[in-house]
């Protein structure tokens, strides 16, 4: 009978890096994208009304986790104090619009908004100007981090 032998050592060894590398990958894309959304508020916060400041103040990125505390992703909100104001101004025309909006709608008067470019869908236009580019940002910096481990 003619045999061959293929052994292996090092197997600890391997899964270790490999466990490591996964890490680093999660967590270099858990960044990456967490700059993303933190770019998309800024963003967003120069397209929301200003009045007394309270919405555009209130401008958040927020871990989103399952139930083991396992980060998913990130939730970019604004409202706190102002959740009301804050969904009436970014959904305007709609259900949540006072009644004094809807008046002025209605009689053919457009809404002044505080600074120019600012009103409705203030954080829905740049996260949606934002969306096609970030898979590809997300994936050099983890392109990066892996080629900054190839070379140790």
């Amino acid at each position: 009978m003619a045999a061959f032998e293929i052994t292996f050592s090092g197997y600890d060894e391997l899964t270790a890096n490999l466990k490591a590398i996964a890490a680093g990958v999660e967590e270099t894309a858990l960044q990456a994208v967490r700059e993303q959304a933190e770019g998309i508020l800024l963003e967003a916060v120069k397209l929301v009304p200003e009045d007394t400041g309270t919405l555009m103040h209130s401008g958040i990125v927020e871990k989103i986790t399952d139930a083991g505390h396992n980060v998913l992703g990130f939730r970019i909100s604004f409202g706190g104090a102002a959740s009301a104001y804050a969904l009436a101004v970014h959904e305007h025309l709609s259900k949540y619009s006072p009644a004094s909006w809807v008046t002025h709608s209605l009689l053919g008067k457009r809404i002044h908004w505080t600074r120019p470019g600012s009103g409705p869908k203030y954080l829905e236009r740049p996260f949606l100007a934002a969306a096609p580019s970030l898979p590809e940002k997300v994936a050099a910096r983890i392109r990066d981090l892996l080629m900054r481990q190839r070379g140790r």
